[in-house]
């Protein structure tokens, strides 16, 4: 047991010397590295100084250039000198050293070629162009040179002004001579430009009135033709009115069976049932509820009316009513006719002034839109039957204006239109026995 214990204590302390000799091994490590961090510190301390006193130097190089351009004037990059080699390319040390320009600074090119162009103004010799100051000397040289010459010129100058002075003098005088004689003329100019001027107002008047009198000539013979012009399109308008009219009222006529011939004549009749058969059916176009004039074709007379209550195809049957004497009865061959009705023409109707009850406008329109007529609400070249009524009221509504003094007659007229009252043909727009 004691053995083995004693070999325990020479383990440990065996660990123990390794971990001293690993401490001072790093100890020593540690020490080194101080070392060297300090030695870099300081390093680091001596860099950051010249760092600082090289800003200083280019500070002072940066005022120096910026001062020698404000004297100079010019300014450009300075690459070296021609022909220097700058690195060494044999020196490892240099290696990647390159020249590095200096920009915005005063080229001794550009000074020395001022210089020469300066020293040829001021008349000094090339060869003392250069140096500078050299150059300044010989240039207050020529300046003295030539503030001596200005002096005598100066003197040469005072002399002369006395002369002009006295050439003034004698000038003035001749100017107040020739102004008295100027200020002469200039009036007598003056009163002729008045006269002239009066004279040409006179004649400007005159062609102002003139041209007035022209403008009101141009202007009466513009609204002469303008009148003219407005006279022929009235004209052409009333014949294109009355050229429609003729060219409606032959359309019409064509078909319009001549006044002195009638529509048709009776086929039979029956005078105790009161009825009649007519030669007109729904081949001519008639409509139930016309009302026929039945005349003599002897004497001419009237016998009585007849109004259409059966159409067939070639005949029509009408009740007889108003016959004007019962021994002189409706009999076949006595001839019809209809003013509002000719066989297979419709006529186009204006109704002009008042109509008043049973037959007011309203039931006369359907009564001859009934009969196959057309009814127009405004006169026209078309309408080729005018109904009058009674005179119309006046705006007022407290008088009445005759019929044949409104615009609408007179067109009627105008055109040559066919005008008929409502009286002419009251019996013709009976559509019962009423």
């Amino acid at each position: 047991m004691r053995t083995r214990e004693r070999g325990a204590a020479h383990i440990n302390i065996f660990f123990f010397l390794i971990m001293l000799v690993m401490f001072l091994g790093a100890l020593g490590f540690g020490y080194v590295q101080l070392t060297e961090n300090t030695d870099l510190r300081d390093q680091v301390a001596s860099n950051r100084l010249q760092l600082e006193q090289h800003k200083v130097d280019l500070a002072v190089r940066d005022h120096y250039i910026e001062d020698v351009l404000k004297v100079v004037g010019e300014a450009g990059t300075y690459q070296g000198r021609d022909g220097h080699t700058y690195v060494d390319p044999d020196d490892t040390r240099q290696e990647g050293c390159v020249v590095s320009p200096l920009e915005n600074v005063a080229l001794p090119t550009k000074i020395e070629g001022t210089a020469v162009a300066f020293a040829k103004q001021a008349n000094v010799p090339e060869g003392l162009a250069k140096p500078l100051g050299s150059l300044l000397g010989e240039a207050k040289k020529a300046l003295d040179t030539k503030d001596t010459r200005i002096a005598d010129l100066e003197g040469q100058a005072s002399t002369l002004q006395s002369q002009v002075d006295k050439a003034n003098t004698l000038v003035a005088t001749a100017n107040a001579e020739r102004k008295s004689e100027v200020d002469k003329l200039t009036q007598e100019q003056s009163e002729l430009r008045q006269y002239i001027n009066a004279e040409y107002a006179k004649r400007q008047s005159r062609i102002d009135g003139l041209r007035a009198e022209v403008q009101t000539r141009r202007e009466e013979n513009d609204a002469i033709k303008e009148q003219h012009a407005q006279q022929v399109l009235a004209l052409n308008k009333d014949k294109s009115l009355l050229k429609a009219r003729i060219d409606a009222a032959r359309r019409l006529t064509e078909l319009v069976n001549p006044p002195q011939e009638p529509d048709g004549q009776v086929i039979s009749s029956s005078q105790a049932a009161g009825r009649a058969w007519i030669s007109l059916g729904r081949k001519d176009m008639l409509p139930r509820g016309t009302v026929f004039q039945i005349t003599s074709p002897d004497t001419g007379g009237t016998k009585g009316y007849g109004r259409v209550t059966k159409v067939e195809f070639d005949r029509s049957e009408v009740a007889l009513y108003d016959v004007a004497d019962q021994f002189d009865p409706v009999v076949k061959g006595d001839l019809i006719s209809n003013d509002l009705y000719s066989p297979n023409v419709r006529r186009n109707i204006y109704l002009m002034g008042r109509f008043s009850y049973p037959l007011n406008k309203p039931a006369v329109k359907m009564i001859l839109e009934e009969l196959g007529n057309r009814v127009h609400d405004n006169i026209g070249p078309g309408v080729d039957l005018v109904l009058v009524g009674g005179d119309t009221l006046n705006e007022d509504g407290d008088g009445f204006v005759p019929v044949t003094e409104s615009q609408a007659y007179k067109d009627a007229l105008f055109l040559g239109i066919e005008i008929a009252t409502v009286s002419k043909v009251r019996e013709f727009l009976r559509l019962s026995d009423d």
